[in-house]
């Protein structure tokens, strides 16, 4: 299974390391194909930069890739087997909890904000497996964009902070590695360029 990851991490395009994301994908790309994941859910597609590097993970496992976004995405990625949601991501985060299908990966860039990011793991979080990997993008709230958002109404990274109990530095080295004090979730946080945060479950 390794090399067989080798060879699809050979097929990301080059290109897409020069979006906002860029300098996270291959990362992002390991961290969700090394968790062997059956159900991945993305929330935020825009041009779906971060959805084909999902799609790849997808295709090693033959899992769901489900997006969800308010605006028309339904042409960001052409993997056949990708499921697109036009939908608020909060709302069918509620009505995806009744259909009873827990997920393993939860990635969340949407509206870079402590409220939205609350309101999205409040949605999400009941329909989640005992040990889901939960990714955030925009985590560096000294990020350029996400300057003014931080100081008037809280950063993603605040938003994380809050609602898994954590105390992760908004000004780190770079990559540092985190437990909650109950020792339930285990963190990786990457404070570079907009930031990348990963945290797994690791008991209930």
């Amino acid at each position: 299974m390794d090399e067989e990851i080798n060879m699809n991490k050979v097929k990301i395009d080059r290109n897409l390391r020069n979006t906002d994301i860029g300098r996270h994908l291959i990362t992002m790309y390991g961290e969700v194909a090394n968790f062997k994941p059956n159900i991945i859910v993305e929330l935020g597609v825009r041009s779906g930069v971060s959805t084909k590097i999902l799609a790849e993970v997808a295709k090693i496992y033959n899992a769901r890739l489900i997006s969800v976004d308010k605006g028309d995405c339904a042409k960001a990625c052409d993997w056949d087997k990708w499921e697109f949601i036009k939908a608020d991501s909060v709302e069918y985060g509620e009505e995806f909890y009744y259909k009873a299908e827990p997920y393993d990966v939860l990635f969340i860039d949407t509206y870079h904000s402590k409220p939205q990011v609350l309101k999205e793991l409040k949605a999400w979080i009941k329909s989640a497996n005992d040990d889901t990997l939960f990714i955030f993008h925009d985590t560096n709230p000294a990020w350029h964009k996400n300057i003014k958002i931080a100081e008037d109404i809280g950063s993603v990274l605040d938003g994380v902070n809050e609602f898994f109990g954590l105390n992760i530095a908004k000004d780190g080295n770079h990559d540092s590695v985190y437990y909650d004090d109950k020792y339930i979730y285990y963190i990786t946080h990457h404070d570079y360029f907009e930031g990348m945060t990963y945290i797994r479950r690791t008991k209930l």
